[in-house]
């Protein structure tokens, strides 16, 4: 094969995959295609290929990048007054329960500027997320009170 037949073998597929994209839609959401599959992406079929272990991975980096953005945006007392312990059940937190869930815990965030770590951990405890996620939060406001 000569150069020229190399280069419109890839123009070619370059045009094959627009053609491709075009007809499939780009979706970033989930949502069900015409037959009712689980879809995302341009056609990405989910319940029979999911997602590779590398793809999950590039997700998780993305979203606790993410997360550590947005607990910049807590309140300069709640994060003067956390060691890396608590940094990181507020991060995870956000991870799990998006910036605006942890906000929606005034009392809990109070209570950490106030340097009331048991009465965060109680606050965390007392919550909608505790019920749905009891060892998650039981085990991220063991280190809330402690510290470690």
């Amino acid at each position: 094969m000569n150069l020229l037949e190399i280069v419109m073998k890839d123009i070619g597929m370059m045009n094959l995959k627009k053609r491709i994209k075009k007809h499939e839609g780009l979706r970033l959401k989930v949502y069900k295609d015409s037959v009712g599959v689980s879809t995302i992406g341009y056609g990405r079929n989910l319940e029979s290929r999911g997602i590779t272990e590398e793809e999950a991975e590039f997700l998780f980096q993305n979203d606790f990048i993410l997360a550590k953005t947005n607990y910049e945006k807590l309140s300069r007392f709640v994060k003067d007054v956390c060691n890396d312990a608590r940094k990181g059940v507020l991060i995870e937190m956000i991870f799990q329960l998006g910036y605006g869930g942890v906000f929606n815990f005034k009392r809990m965030l109070a209570a950490i500027e106030e340097e009331e770590f048991d009465t965060a951990a109680d606050e965390m405890l007392d919550s909608k997320w505790a019920k749905q996620t009891p060892q998650r939060a039981n085990f991220l406001s063991r280190i809330m009170r402690n510290g470690y």
